[in-house]
């Protein structure tokens, strides 16, 4: 596999990747809902729906090479918050449950991925030659 297979390959496994927790929050939409904290404006339903169709969205754009720049951005920018708001405070709360550290870890690690992915798109698109329009 060459340098640039192999860098056209990351966004697109971690499309799939977005696809699988997109699935995860639809089916799981009632569990989703009662992680979200009480105190944020709106309803727990409207996080929940809204970061379900944030998932599919980023998906889409990592599957179809599409505003991937922007949709990793913004999908590291919502697992950070998602981490803090959500994990956090749950495992500060209960330190002794292995969920909420598997929980709080797996989600950090998606972020810290996403992050890279970001890091390293970026990077391929200002060591990509520049087209001039003629």
């Amino acid at each position: 596999m060459d340098a640039g297979n192999a860098s056209s390959d990351g966004p697109h496994s971690f499309g799939h990747l977005h696809r699988f927790l997109h699935l995860e929050q639809a089916i799981y939409l009632s569990a989703t809902t009662d992680l979200v904290p009480k105190w944020l404006p709106l309803s727990q339903m409207f996080w929940s729906l809204t970061t379900t169709v944030l998932f599919a969205l980023a998906a889409v754009a990592l599957l179809t090479n599409r505003l991937t720049l922007l949709a990793t951005c913004l999908l590291t920018m919502m697992l950070v918050v998602f981490g803090l708001l959500v994990w956090v405070p749950l495992l500060l709360s209960d330190p002794h449950s292995y969920a909420n550290w598997s929980e709080t870890i797996e989600t950090f690690a998606i972020a810290g991925t996403a992050g890279f992915s970001l890091i390293s798109s970026a990077s391929r698109l200002r060591s990509a030659p520049h087209k001039r329009r003629a």
